[in-house]
């Protein structure tokens, strides 16, 4: 499944995760840290499955996506975030 396809369905969204989720995230940040963007980006879209309303993940893909020279997803996918969420500047970074 397309990361943007996975955000696309994003509408109302909110962008902290539940705690469940925020683990997962701490663990994907953890394995992009450690040079592996694809395992990162797996991880994320497994939370994005789970909680689809979750900026932070899908802030998180974004990265991910970047550093695996996927820019044409992770544009898209950081052009919605600044949509859905103007007031957060972590939406306004890759």
């Amino acid at each position: 499944m397309s990361a943007v396809l996975i955000f696309a369905a994003t509408a109302a969204a909110e962008w902290s995760c539940t705690r469940s989720s925020q683990r997962a995230i701490n663990q994907a940040v953890e394995v992009l840290e450690d040079g592996a963007p694809a395992q990162a980006a797996a991880l994320y879209e497994r939370i994005l499955l789970k909680e689809p309303d979750c900026g932070l993940a899908s802030h998180g893909l974004s990265v991910a996506l970047l550093r695996q020279d996927r820019s044409h997803e992770a544009v898209a996918m950081l052009t919605e975030l600044v949509i859905a969420y103007p007031e957060q500047p972590e939406a306004l970074t890759g």
